[in-house]
């Protein structure tokens, strides 16, 4: 279970395209931390249980995902297929869909090279898209209010790449690539009235102009875990920036910084890999 996790962002929150506070963030969900060669599993807010899965390790083969990402996600499920014993470990594929009942889609695959260099470097390649309709938004950074409650839908498409090195066993230090395109639009939620109704392009800059972006950074991470992908015991703590840069409008460029801690305690006994 992941028992810590901070994110700030300054100049602008990459969802919703909001420019945000640095003393405060916008009050907005989120529902993953960036991936680091994926060793980093997904935070969520719900834990999902994992069935039908035929290995202990999750090295190859299908499983599904049955939980939620996020609060206003509802019960979700879908199935991922891993292989991480192809080409004696030296390759891995994986890709996962999950839907909601609040029709949430999430979806994305990869490829990994994870023991080149005599095991001492990577490289990740990863697509995502997701389709998420009833975010919610209650303003500007500081200007954030609990009364301003609000929905809208976003889409966005993404890839990244990441390279590097194993500089000891449990770390890792890189660099990471890759693109970003973005659509934001109202919120099909019944329940809370949309985002366009409430707020403008004055008090909410990107609201009705969404760039896409570029990105680039660099990561260090100490994964000390016991299976890669499925851990029960042992931690994974790793620091990531990165750079967002405007390439339609040149207004919203912004940088990100997130930390991602985690411990991981077996509470009956730990899982042993087949």
């Amino acid at each position: 279970m992941a028992l810590v996790r901070m994110s700030w962002a300054s100049d602008i929150q990459p969802d919703l395209l909001i420019a945000g506070q640095k003393s405060r963030p916008p009050q907005i969900e989120v529902d993953e931390a960036p991936a680091i060669e994926r060793a980093i599993a997904r935070t969520e807010v719900v834990p999902s249980l994992v069935i039908l899965r035929p290995f202990a390790a999750g090295s190859k083969g299908l499983r599904i995902k049955v939980g939620r990402a996020i609060p206003t996600s509802g019960f979700a499920l879908g199935p991922e297929f891993v292989r991480r014993d192809l080409a004696l470990g030296r390759v891995m594929v994986r890709a996962s869909a999950r839907a909601s009942m609040n029709r949430y889609l999430h979806m994305d695959a990869e490829f990994a090279l994870p023991r080149l260099a005599g095991d001492r470097a990577f490289i990740n390649l990863l697509a995502t898209h997701r389709n998420y309709p009833q975010l919610l938004y209650f303003g500007q950074g500081q200007n954030s209010d609990v009364h301003n409650i609000s929905n809208y839908r976003l889409e966005d498409t993404s890839a990244e790449l990441t390279a590097g090195l194993r500089a000891f066993d449990v770390l890792r230090i890189g660099a990471t690539a890759g693109y970003v395109k973005v659509n934001v639009g109202p919120g099909t939620s019944d329940l809370r009235p949309s985002t366009y109704q409430h707020f403008t392009s004055t008090n909410t800059p990107g609201l009705h102009q969404q760039p896409n972006f570029a990105t680039g950074g660099g990561f260090v991470e100490v994964d000390y875990s016991d299976l890669p992908g499925s851990p029960s015991s042992g931690g994974i703590y790793s620091a990531r920036f990165n750079n967002f840069v405007d390439q339609w409008l040149g207004a919203y460029s912004f940088r990100r910084l997130d930390v991602d801690l985690r411990q991981y305690l077996p509470f009956f006994s730990r899982a042993v890999g087949m």
